[in-house]
């Protein structure tokens, strides 16, 4: 079950369920060659790709509770089992456990996908390196 969003003002109308994944937004979408046309849409990089600044809150404990509760509602929603997965499972997984979550959504996207067993030493650049 997804958590519920809470109440909203009368300005816009209530959700069934929240998506923490999903910061507000404050501008209109625009595709890519768009923002690199307009001065001050974000910094370019030395390849000529826009940065785009990460408008989430992810200092807020409140925020990155939600979304550790939305991805514990999906995970159990989808069939993940692990012996430790119970709400606050997210504060702290070891490294194992985080490249199973991992693989877990990289077979939800192509069943085909053969993703290595996580070394003692793997980092968040070895998944990379996978997708």
């Amino acid at each position: 079950m997804e958590p519920a969003t809470p109440a909203r003002s009368e300005k816009g109308p209530r959700r069934g369920t929240m998506n923490p994944m999903s910061a507000p937004k404050t501008t209109t979408k625009k595709s890519v060659s768009q923002r690199q046309q307009q001065p001050g849409s974000g910094s370019k990089g030395h390849d000529g790709t826009v940065r785009i600044k990460d408008e989430r809150p992810l200092q807020s404990k409140a925020y990155r509770k939600a979304c550790a509760e939305y991805a514990y509602a999906y995970l159990s929603k989808h069939g993940y089992r692990s012996n430790r997965m119970k709400p606050g499972w997210f504060d702290s997984p070891s490294t194992r456990e985080f490249f199973s979550v991992c693989e877990f959504l990289l077979e939800r996207i192509d069943p085909n996908l053969i993703v290595s067993a996580p070394q003692k030493k793997s980092t968040p650049e070895d998944l990379i390196s996978i997708v």
